[in-house]
């Protein structure tokens, strides 16, 4: 039974520090797409990327603000992001 216990804890540790390193990959990749974005922010195809990112960490309205942007901008935008995006923060639009 202790080993049992044991093993549980080490997975949900793993688990928990898996979980940290992609969070902290997708900050670094924000950072990365905003950097971009003061040295030339007519460009799209950052805002779309950070979008994804947005996406990717559960902020949906960070990430509809920068897919707009980025569709603005002339950068197209795949269909089936923009429906994941709609279904996980309940958008209709």
């Amino acid at each position: 039974m202790m080993v049992i216990s044991i093993i549980i804890i080490f997975l949900l540790f793993s688990s928990a520090s898996a979980q940290q390193k992609q969070s902290e990959s997708y900050d670094r990749a924000i950072l990365d797409f905003t950097k971009a974005l003061e040295i030339d922010p007519r460009l799209g195809e950052p805002y779309k990327n950070r979008a994804i990112a947005y996406y990717s960490k559960g902020e949906y309205e960070k990430s509809w603000k920068d897919g707009e942007k980025a569709q603005s901008l002339g950068c197209l935008i795949h269909p089936e992001f923009l429906d994941k995006l709609r279904k996980a923060s309940g958008k209709q639009n």
